[in-house]
C-alpha cells in the first residue's frame, strides 16, 4: 500500500513537471515572436557611404592655380605679334593705341628697355612682342614712332616713341583699359596716345 501511493505520488509529480516544461515552451514562443533581431548591422556598407571619403585631389587643391585670375581676357603665352596698331577712344578720355583685335596698349613710365617689367611682372603685363614684319598703323599713329627693343630673353619687343609696350592681362575684353593709371610693384603705368605719350587723364569707367 505504501508502494502504491509513492508511486502515484511520484507519477503527479512527473505530470506537474512535463505541464511545466510545456509552459515554458510556450512562453518562449511567444517571447521569440516579439523578440527583434539584435543581429549587427554591417557598419561600413550601411552607414559610411563611399562618396563621404575626402578626394586627396580637392583636399590638396588639385590643379588649380591658386593665382590664376578668372577674369583675364588672355593667357599671356596666347598673345601673338600685332600685325596693325590702331587707335581707340572707347573707355578713355582720349584716343589710346589698341592693337588689331582692340586691346588696349601701356607702357611704363620709367621703362626703356624692357628690363623694368621682368619675372612675375610679365604674367600681369605681358609685352607686346614685334613679328617678322614691321605692324602696319592706323589712324593718327606715326610709323616713325614705331620700333623695338630686344629683351633679356632674347624676345623682340615693339615700341612706340621709345617706349616698350606691355599688355594688361586683367583688361577683360577688346576696349577696355583697366590698367591705365595703375601703380604697383613696378611702377605706373598708362595707356599711349597717339603722339607716343600718356594718356594723362583718369579713364573713365561709366
Amino acid at each position: 500500500m505504501r508502494n502504491y501511493q509513492i508511486s502515484t505520488l511520484a507519477a503527479a509529480l512527473l505530470a506537474i513537471g512535463l505541464a511545466g516544461c510545456d509552459n515554458n515552451v510556450e512562453t518562449d514562443d511567444t517571447l521569440g515572436a516579439t523578440t527583434p533581431d539584435t543581429t549587427m548591422p554591417d557598419t561600413m556598407d550601411d552607414t559610411m557611404p563611399a562618396d563621404t571619403m575626402p578626394d586627396d585631389s580637392t583636399a590638396l587643391g588639385g590643379d588649380m592655380d591658386p593665382n590664376s585670375d578668372p577674369g583675364t581676357m588672355a593667357d599671356a603665352g596666347a598673345i601673338v605679334a600685332p600685325t596693325t596698331l590702331m587707335v581707340s577712344t572707347t573707355g578713355a578720355p582720349g584716343p589710346y593705341l589698341t592693337d588689331d583685335d582692340g586691346r588696349a596698349i601701356y607702357f611704363l613710365e620709367g621703362d626703356t628697355d624692357g628690363s623694368t617689367c621682368t619675372g612675375p611682372c610679365l604674367e600681369l603685363w605681358p609685352p607686346v612682342i614685334a613679328g617678322d614684319t614691321t605692324p602696319g598703323v592706323d589712324g593718327d599713329l606715326k610709323a616713325g614712332l614705331l620700333g623695338t627693343v630686344e629683351r633679356a630673353d632674347g624676345t623682340t619687343q615693339l615700341t612706340y616713341n621709345g617706349h616698350p609696350l606691355y599688355y594688361y592681362t586683367r583688361d577683360t575684353a577688346a576696349q577696355v583699359a583697366s590698367g591705365h593709371d595703375v601703380t604697383d610693384d613696378w611702377g605706373e603705368w598708362y595707356l599711349l596716345a597717339p603722339d607716343g605719350t600718356e594718356v594723362d587723364d583718369d579713364v573713365e569707367t561709366n
